[in-house]
């Protein structure tokens, strides 16, 4: 299961999204960054994640972003970064394997 959450989306995505990640077992979260810009939407989810740590397998960070980078650090060895389609490829098929 994907969903696509941006700065500017409604708050019935984020809501789905909440449910989403309450229903996984495990959870990927990619995030694609830009300098500057807002959380939105995506804070309240990130503050989420602390809840239910326990089912992130890994928060993928790509791109700069100050406030992303500090809400994701906190998850130690399952926070990432990565600036290649590779290094996000070969971090997706770890998780897929993780899962079988």
């Amino acid at each position: 299961m994907a969903a696509d959450l941006d700065n500017q989306s409604e708050p019935a995505v984020t809501d789905l999204i909440f449910r989403l990640v309450n229903e996984a077992e495990q959870v990927f979260v990619l995030v694609y960054a830009e300098p500057g810009a807002a959380l939105g939407g995506s804070l309240k989810l990130f503050q989420h994640f602390f809840s239910v740590e326990d089912k992130m397998h890994a928060l993928v960070l790509c791109g700069k972003n100050e406030a992303a980078e500090k809400m994701l650090r906190p998850f130690q060895e399952k926070y990432k970064t990565a600036e290649t389609d590779e290094t996000i490829k070969k971090l997706i098929e770890e998780f897929a394997k993780a899962k079988a």
